[in-house]
């Protein structure tokens, strides 16, 4: 799943990506693994049949350290 340009929200329990056609939540706990590129990110979820989901257009340090943030509280 691919989404170009993209909101991005977050929240205690959830980060939330929105395209203008749709939109992904996906609970913290669920992430398995994030692989930062330079325009963007690859989250990997937890699940039998959990595809990767990768994000474009946003600073994915910044991203980065919200989540490492969020995972620490």
């Amino acid at each position: 799943l691919e989404f170009r340009r993209v909101l991005f929200r977050s929240t205690n329990k959830h980060i939330i990506f929105q395209s203008p056609t749709s939109a992904q939540k996906v609970p913290y706990s669920k992430m398995i693994g994030v692989t930062p590129y330079s325009d963007g990110i690859e989250i990997h979820r937890d699940g039998a049949n959990a595809k990767r989901l990768t994000f474009q257009g946003f600073d994915s340090w910044f991203l980065m350290n919200v989540i490492s943030q969020i995972a620490n509280i």
